[in-house]
């Protein structure tokens, strides 16, 4: 099974066409589902992830910004078509019992999931061993 693996790094890849999301069984995320799809009043809200995607006002919101999710009105067409399209992917994916929250440590869940057989995307597909190094450590976890 193909699993994709955390919130950011899917949608900026998807954004920059490193990532076609129909080479995917899954998703693993960090964040919470509330973070993904806000709830009413905020339906014309999105992640404040969506504005780094943005060309020319990025980093508005999150960790150089404000935490407020911005309104989609802040988004750049090009960055918005790409949340819609994952959006609507995750949601598909959600209603189907294949989006997980909360996941923890990016490389240990991809060496677990890599284990037992799956092929996860951090940032590409990767072996055990890549990720063992990224972690720093001397051999495959």
């Amino acid at each position: 099974m193909k699993i994709g693996i955390s919130f950011t790094t899917l949608l900026h890849d998807l954004h920059d066409r490193k990532l076609a999301l129909a080479d995917l069984d899954e998703a693993h995320l960090g964040c919470q589902r509330e973070h993904v799809f806000p709830l009413f009043p905020k339906q014309d809200f999105v992640p404040f992830e969506v504005t780094w995607l943005n060309k020319k006002a990025r980093h508005l919101h999150g960790e150089e910004g404000s935490e407020i999710d911005p309104n989609k009105a802040e988004i750049e067409p090009e960055a918005l078509e790409t949340w819609e399209t994952f959006r609507e992917w995750l949601w598909d994916m959600d209603q189907a019992g294949k989006v997980f929250y909360s996941v923890g440590n990016y490389h240990e869940l991809a060496v677990k999931l890599l284990r037992g057989g799956h092929a996860p995307w951090y940032h590409g597909w990767k072996t055990a061993e890549d990720y063992a190094y990224e972690l720093g450590l001397k051999e495959a976890i």
